[in-house]
């Protein structure tokens, strides 16, 4: 995942912000009096397993004398692991320098499905043209 943030310029200021992830791109303008904006890279929990089948039905016992005992029932099947959580995201976040006393209203997560945290977020401070 691909952040960057930039200070648009006028009389009060406010953050542009674009978050890239693959085929999706999404803007934001966030006022740093009072808005904020989580960016969020986080591996969602494995799958259920899939239920185990029935057991089979034992056969009839034959006919003749005496009459044959029938057969017994199989057993259920055990039920299916779960799946792996998913691996937490990576994110890259380029800051425009005249942003950096406003970072306070952006805020990061990537953990793992299972809650473990993921590689700190890699944060360049360089001049960002304009996102739009």
């Amino acid at each position: 995942m691909y952040v960057w943030i930039r200070l648009e310029s006028g009389t009060r200021p406010l953050l542009q912000i674009k978050v890239s992830s693959g085929a999706r791109q999404s803007l934001y303008i966030v006022d740093p009096n009072g808005g904020s904006l989580r960016v969020t890279a986080d591996g969602g929990v494995g799958g259920r397993g899939g239920a185990g089948g029935r057991g089979g039905r034992g056969g009839s016992g034959g006919s003749g004398f005496p009459s044959g005992f029938n057969g017994l029932d199989g057993h259920q099947g055990w039920d299916g692991h779960a799946g792996a959580d998913g691996a937490a995201g990576t994110i890259t976040v380029s800051v425009d320098p005249a942003v950096q006393p406003f970072m306070n209203c952006v805020s990061w997560s990537n953990h793992s499905g299972g809650g473990s945290p993921g590689p700190a977020p890699r944060i360049t401070v360089e001049p960002v043209a304009a996102l739009w």
